[in-house]
């Protein structure tokens, strides 16, 4: 009996490992893309103003939103279809597949730089930079992400995450030349990240080119037929982030939005670790989904929730040493200027932290609706607080993402139990 008890304690610990072994590209490569982004951030609290912060915090949340079209409306379907071939083949598709998605990336972009020539109480050269900088991101960040989700598709996930741990590398050299040199400052963080994605893009298709496999002609007006309903869905959080720090912007001034996005910038170390747990414990969640293993899914649930919250508390405790040990309040001052914001940002992203992996679960089950439903309403609560910026200031950001967060995480854990309660 102790025989086969220790046993089958041996085969769950190496279960547990060969299942972690295969979740580590995915794991660096998450975590190696969300590290790129708070680098960007950190950089930008350090050497802008707090106004042109604000600013910035608008053109970041805007790339996000614009990256979104070509990402769902050729990325995601394009990938989908590919399911059908063999791995190097799928890879080898990733210059077809960026020709497709350029027009989308151009337009976006276009229509992004547009907007960021009307930024309000910014002088003309920061304008500029911020607007070409800015188009540059929202047309290089879908690209470089479909890239490395393609190699994924295609079983090289090592190759993923390489390119993504390049992806961190580069934004780190652009940034250190961008703040050593006589460059403009607002030149340097989303021009970072995007010089950051060209290359990893240029590399990415170099690499693909040596793939074998005859890569199959895809329609981009089909292609973007199947994804319109993926890009409403998937929209709807980009464009509540850009929306909130819109209205902070105009209510409030762009110094409260340079305020809140500090502290946003602190607390976003908690959604990168949501985002590796979720690369560790995905997998799992997955097949609990499609085997309608409703124990097993709620353990790793558990297991993910408790994770992040003991994190989440570490980063408040840090985040509230004293100014003479604390490296956070050295690193991002500004987050400070408003006490209490940094751990009401704590909290908003750990309830955001929490709703991605019943997200996975959903996206499994075909849940699609459930999906847009949850975001619905998570997009207009986070609006109805952001409407009272007036006279909340630079709290409406982190209590809109608060609002949000907690909207999305109860309804995705309802939603994904449904899932399990057989007909």
């Amino acid at each position: 009996m102790k025989r086969s008890f220790r046993r089958t304690n041996q085969q769950l610990v190496q279960a547990r490992r060969t299942q972690l072994a295969k979740a580590l590209p995915g794991l660096v490569d998450a975590g190696s893309a969300s590290a790129s982004t708070l680098i960007a951030g950190i950089v930008a609290a350090r050497i802008l103003p707090v106004e042109v912060l604000g600013a910035y915090a608008l053109a970041f949340s805007l790339a996000i939103l614009a990256g979104t079209v070509p990402q769902q409306l050729i990325g995601l379907p394009a990938r989908a279809r590919l399911i059908d071939f063999k791995p190097d083949t799928r890879v080898a598709t990733l210059a077809h597949t960026i020709r497709l998605a350029l027009p989308f990336a151009a337009i976006s972009a276009g229509l992004a730089t547009a907007v960021y020539f009307a930024l309000p109480q910014l002088d003309h050269t920061t304008r500029v930079a911020l607007a070409a900088t800015g188009g540059l991101y929202a047309a290089a960040l879908p690209l470089s992400e479909h890239a490395r989700a393609l190699f994924h598709l295609g079983r090289h996930h090592w190759s993923a995450g390489l390119l993504s741990v390049l992806r961190l590398l580069a934004t780190g050299l652009f940034a250190a030349f961008g703040v050593l040199s006589s460059l403009p400052p607002a030149l340097v963080p989303l021009g970072s990240l995007a010089a950051a994605d060209i290359g990893v893009v240029a590399i990415a298709t170099l690499i693909a080119r040596r793939m074998n496999g005859s890569p199959p002609v895809l329609d981009r007006a089909e292609l973007a037929r199947s994804g319109r309903w993926l890009l409403a869905a998937a929209a709807m959080g980009p464009a509540a982030g850009f929306l909130v720090n819109l209205l902070v912007a105009h209510l409030a001034g762009t110094a409260s939005l340079g305020f809140a996005e500090g502290a946003r910038i602190v607390a976003q170390p908690v959604l990168v670790l949501a985002v590796g747990l979720a690369a560790v414990s995905g997998p799992g969640v997955m097949e609990a989904a499609k085997k309608l293993d409703v124990s097993r899914a709620r353990h790793i649930r558990r297991s993910f929730n408790s994770a992040l919250t003991v994190g989440a508390i570490l980063m408040a405790v840090v985040s509230i040493l004293p100014e003479s040990v604390n490296p956070v309040m050295w690193l991002v001052p500004v987050a400070y200027r408003v006490p209490g914001l940094v751990l009401v940002s704590i909290a908003a992203a750990l309830f955001n932290g929490v709703a991605s992996l019943q997200r996975t679960e959903l996206v499994v089950a075909a849940h699609a609706r459930s999906i847009g439903s949850a975001e619905s309403v998570a997009l207009v609560s986070r609006v109805m607080v952001g409407l009272s910026a007036a006279f909340t200031k630079a709290w409406a950001v982190p209590l809109s993402l608060l609002a949000g967060g907690v909207a999305r995480a109860v309804l995705l854990t309802r939603y994904a139990n449904r899932i399990y309660k057989r007909p």
